[in-house]
């Protein structure tokens, strides 16, 4: 997770941003499932047409879609697969 948020910082163009974001998204979703989280539940939404199609989670502390991959072209493209308590 360390390495990809470096990554994500010093990415140069925001499709870049995203595709790190992913990855650190993949990782802290793994550790959430493995270890626990907080104190409230933690919501997993995934938007299908992130990454060129292939789509991508991202989690939310909130049960709102706010889309990081879309931004403001279609912030609320996503839906919600799976909650973590």
């Amino acid at each position: 997770m360390a390495a990809g948020l470096g990554q994500l910082a010093s990415a140069g163009d925001i499709d870049a941003k995203r595709d790190h974001f992913s990855d650190i998204s993949e990782a802290m979703y793994c550790a959430l499932k493995s270890f626990g989280g907080q104190d409230k539940p933690i919501q997993v939404a995934f938007c299908p047409m992130a990454m060129n199609g292939r789509g991508a989670y991202w989690l939310a502390d909130r049960r709102e879609i706010e889309n990081p991959y879309m931004g403001e072209k279609m912030l609320s493209c996503g839906e919600f697969k799976e909650t973590i308590n």
